[in-house]
């Protein structure tokens, strides 16, 4: 972990109540692997006097971009920050994703506006991604556009797209050799159902999930962060947020 001076580059809002935010930092670029987070300094002075975690979104050559809802507690300085202007990150922290070697099929799912984590994997994968997103409205539905042009996206919007979704996941899951999931902890739970009664004895690692939950020093301290696996409890900020789902308690 390493503090870094990020240039804002670019920001955008690509859904209604999103930010996004390319920035400059070829060394944190460099250093850090889909799955990791970094804690942002959110005011000038002393308050607030946590930093606040964001999963890096995306990698490009020199620097990532963010994703982030400016309306959550502490997030709003941020929002309203503007190309030019300097963020203060340490990072990167936490562990990522274990990535496949070599060209396998990859399928990105999430359901809710969950996606921040993990569509940094789509920059580091050189083989065939699809991606299942299932949202409330078509408003969230993460921008095709944002997207490259290889990966087969399939965007489901609304409760009666519910079983469209869940034929898409399955279909997924039976197709690639390893997944990626972020989303709520019932979504985990039928995942984890959906998984379990199409692949026979899988290797751990092939089914990954970010944890979300609340991360406040970042460094393995303060234990607000604990994850409750089959383990034993870990620290979301140093374990994770990256876990193999089938590891997981699902309460």
């Amino acid at each position: 972990m390493k503090q870094h001076q990020a240039i804002i580059e670019g920001s955008a809002e690509p859904m209604p109540g999103f930010r996004l935010l390319v920035l400059d930092c070829p060394a944190l670029a460099e250093a850090a692997r889909p799955g990791q987070f970094v804690m942002a300094r959110v005011g000038e002075g002393y308050d607030p006097y946590l930093r606040v975690p964001l999963p890096i979104h995306r990698f490009r050559e020199g620097g990532i971009s963010l994703l982030f809802r400016p309306a959550q507690p502490g997030y709003a300085w941020l929002g309203a920050r503007r190309t030019g202007e300097m963020l203060d990150l340490l990072g990167p922290q936490g562990q990522g994703f274990a990535l496949p070697a070599g060209s396998a099929n990859v399928a990105l799912i999430s359901q809710g506006t969950a996606l921040a984590p993990l569509t940094g994997i789509l920059d580091r994968v050189p083989g065939p991604v699809q991606l299942v997103l299932g949202v409330a409205t078509e408003a969230q539905a993460y921008p095709r556009e944002l997207l490259p042009q290889t990966v087969e996206y399939a965007p489901y919007a609304g409760v009666s797209a519910g079983d469209a979704f869940w034929g898409a996941v399955t279909e997924a899951c039976r197709w690639a050799q390893s997944v990626y999931a972020a989303g709520p902890t019932p979504f985990y739970r039928r995942l984890l159902q959906v998984w379990n009664a199409i692949r026979l004895r899988p290797p751990p690692e092939a089914l990954q999930a970010w944890v979300q939950t609340e991360i406040a020093c970042g460094m393995g301290v303060c234990d607000a962060c604990l994850v409750l696996t089959r383990r034993g409890p870990r620290r979301a900020c140093t374990d994770g947020p990256a876990f193999n789902l089938v590891d997981l308690v699902l309460e």
